[in-house]
């Protein structure tokens, strides 16, 4: 088992280390750990968009049309699998153009477009006199044109065929995401409002709950009459850019007004202080624009439109310089890593004051910063989206389709459970709870929806006003006395590593062991024959005996135990107590050597295993590196040994876990690539 080794007492990592005014001493031994380096690291598409969006004010940036982002280690900000494409060269000069266009757009007058239901195709029902008649889950498409970027209203006008004891469903997508699902009691208009860019758009109605009853002469279905897309809309009309301009070029002249407007906002976009000669190169393009005629807001534009272009916008630059060995990352470098660590996106001026005054780097001035990001709403954005999202795999759950027969799962549910993750971690990092307290949280967040799926008690009236005070639909419950408890219980792991079909402790198995225990699960022998699907007995018997193969046991040896003790819920996430083929569940097993029984069971026998935390932290600091953490690589094991060590005597709560990490050599420090690091280069995961 891997150990915590002790730090340097003199070196960069030791809390205790001698401080002057300008922070800690300057150790006079060799650093502790070998700090790593990486490839020129890009931004992901993640944080382009809360980059952009935190910079300009913008609604939305394109950021979901460039090619998708590799991923190593669970996540996706690994310099060394984040290309640079033709195609996404192509895509980030139309981003950049479209943002700078609708910066400063004119004020506009709203449109009404409407699309009549019965001169569109649907994908079931047809033509009933004016309206499209959607039966099964059928779905009926409509396509607008925008000319300015903005917000808009969508509006479906629909009825319904009346049938059973519940009023037909209506689901209304933009762009094929899912905005929100309507009840369709009576004919009439069923509206949203939604950021658009410029460009083509789709909306789209989908029927959700048929109902037929031949015997009782009762078939629900869903009626559309027409769509209408309205705007953009008055508050959005003119655009978000004027906030940028703090002055008049009238008043103050062409030159200074373009040097007020620019410096401050390169500043932030390049994260660094911002050279005279380099301002003169943007204000020059604002001269050129106002030269030929134009406003002076469109020479801003134009330059906007470069900065988001620039290497040093969408790099996190950092320089070696003359330097030959390890040493230090300059302030500002260091104020890049800890804002894309945990907020996903660049640093706010205060991060860049204090770096412009060299006082980031003290370690006092650091622990209260990292504090103040923790504290801040932007740390769910970052840190606690990268962590459910990515790190616990609830991006896995788009992919899922368990059997609609059977294991109906919708779109809003998979969504509420996603969002179940998401503020599961959120409310433990909030609380600087100790960080595998997310294997065994007693309490969850749920909607109506979902907690109807998981057969939980929802509160109403005064009770859900004190259980959800922002009002989103969302109240934490407790899971004292229910057979759920922490994040392997979720919907989201649970029916994002299951077969259509039926249940798969296999893949459940396989994603616990290699996430949250770094225990690689190793390549399918390619001569393993499968599962026999048509075999009798329970699915734990069948898979017993497929194991019983000499080259099937070691690997299933290490996964099986975990997934029979998540067999009591079913392919879309639900308890259960008997399996597909009608056997009773049998969630007992051994793990570690340690007996257990039951969900809870399982979680605690992972809790008491050294190992979980050392794979915490190397992929959490594989996260905040952007580089990967290998403990196959000597320096990388040192990195994991120190932060695990430290961390864990101050009680590896979050925060614990945090400082540890933007205080560790590898987090503070780099040195020039070598031959070697490249053969530790990661390579993409499916």
């Amino acid at each position: 088992m891997r150990a915590p080794t002790s730090n340097n007492v003199d070196g960069p990592n030791d809390p205790d280390a001698p401080t002057t005014p300008e922070g800690p001493r300057t150790p006079t031994d060799p650093v502790a750990c070998d700090p790593g380096n990486k490839t020129l690291h890009r931004l992901n598409r993640d944080e382009y968009d809360r980059t952009v969006k935190d910079l300009l004010g913008v609604p939305s940036t394109s950021a979901n049309t460039f090619p998708a982002d590799d991923i190593a280690r669970g996540f996706d900000n690994n310099a060394d699998v984040l290309s640079f494409s033709l195609l996404l060269t192509e895509k980030l000069a139309e981003s950049a153009a479209e943002i700078a266009s609708t910066l400063f757009q004119r004020a506009s007058v709203a449109v009404t477009q409407v699309v009549e239901a019965e001169t569109l195709t649907g994908t079931a029902g047809t033509v009933s006199g004016s309206v499209w008649n959607l039966f099964s889950t059928g779905e009926l498409t409509a396509s607008f044109s925008v000319t300015a970027a903005g917000t808009y209203r969508v509006v479906v006008r629909a009825d319904q065929q009346a049938g059973g004891p519940a009023a037909a469903q209506m689901r209304v997508s933009v762009d094929g995401a899912v905005v929100q699902t309507f009840d369709v009691p009576a004919l009439d208009d069923y509206a949203v409002v939604v950021p658009l860019t410029a460009g083509a758009h789709t909306v789209t109605a989908r029927f959700m709950n048929d109902f037929y009853n031949p015997n009782a002469g009762e078939d629900r279905n869903l009626l559309v009459d027409r769509f209408q897309l309205i705007g953009p809309l008055e508050e959005n009309e003119a655009g978000t850019g004027q906030g940028l301009i703090p002055c008049g070029e009238g008043t103050v002249g062409v030159t200074t007004c373009a040097e007020q407007t620019l410096s401050p906002l390169l500043r932030r976009a390049f994260r660094r202080p911002i050279e005279a000669a380099e301002l003169a190169t943007y204000v020059a393009l604002v001269e050129g624009v106002v030269a030929d005629g134009d406003p002076f807001e469109d020479g801003v534009a134009l330059a906007i439109e470069a900065m988001l272009l620039s290497p040093s916008f969408l790099f996190k630059v950092e320089v070696d310089g003359d330097a030959q060995g390890v040493h230090r990352l300059a302030d500002h470098e260091l104020a890049t890593r800890i804002s894309f660590f945990i907020w996903g996106m660049g640093p706010d001026d205060r991060l860049l004051d204090l770096a412009d005054d060299g006082l980031l780097s003290r370690r006092d001035v650091l622990q209260g910063e990292v504090n103040r990001m923790l504290a801040d709403a932007r740390a769910n954005a970052g840190l606690a989206h990268a962590l459910s999202h990515q790190w616990l795999d609830t991006r896995s759950l788009a992919l899922a389709t368990p059997n609609p027969e059977r294991y109906p799962l919708s779109a809003s549910l998979k969504a509420a459970m996603v969002e179940e993750t998401q503020l599961v971690v959120e409310a433990v990092v909030r609380a600087d709870r100790n960080a595998t307290d997310l294997l065994d949280a007693n309490f969850t967040f749920v909607n109506a929806e979902l907690a109807a799926h998981y057969g939980l008690a929802f509160p109403e009236g005064d009770a859900l006003a004190a259980a959800d005070p922002d009002g989103d639909g969302f109240a934490q419950v407790s899971l004292e006395g229910t057979s759920r408890s922490g994040v392997l219980t979720h919907g989201a792991l649970l029916a994002g590593h299951s077969y259509p079909f039926r249940t798969s402790p296999v893949k459940r198995g396989r994603f616990v062991i290699d996430a949250l225990l770094c225990i690689p699960p190793g390549d399918i022998p390619a001569d393993v024959p499968p599962l026999d699907e048509e075999a009798t007995g329970s699915v734990r018997e069948r898979m017993e005996q497929h194991r019983s193969d000499p080259s099937c046991a070691a690997c299933h040896a290490m996964m099986d135990p975990i997934g029979f003790g998540l067999e009591s819920f079913d392919p879309a996430g639900k308890s259960r107590t008997h399996d597909e083929g009608g056997y009773e569940i049998d969630d007992d097993d051994v793990f570690f050597d340690v007996p257990f029984t039951n969900p809870a069971g399982l979680a605690a026998v992972m809790k008491q295993q050294e190992t979980l935390s050392y794979c915490l932290v190397e992929r959490v600091g594989g996260y905040s590196l952007g580089r990967g953490l290998q403990y196959a690589v000597e320096g990388d094991a040192c990195t994991i040994n120190d932060v695990v060590g430290r961390a864990t005597a101050a009680g590896f709560s979050w925060n614990d876990v945090v400082h540890a990490l933007v205080t560790a050599d590898a987090f503070q420090m780099r040195r020039p690539r070598t031959a070697e690091d490249d053969e530790h280069l990661i390579t993409s995961e499916d």
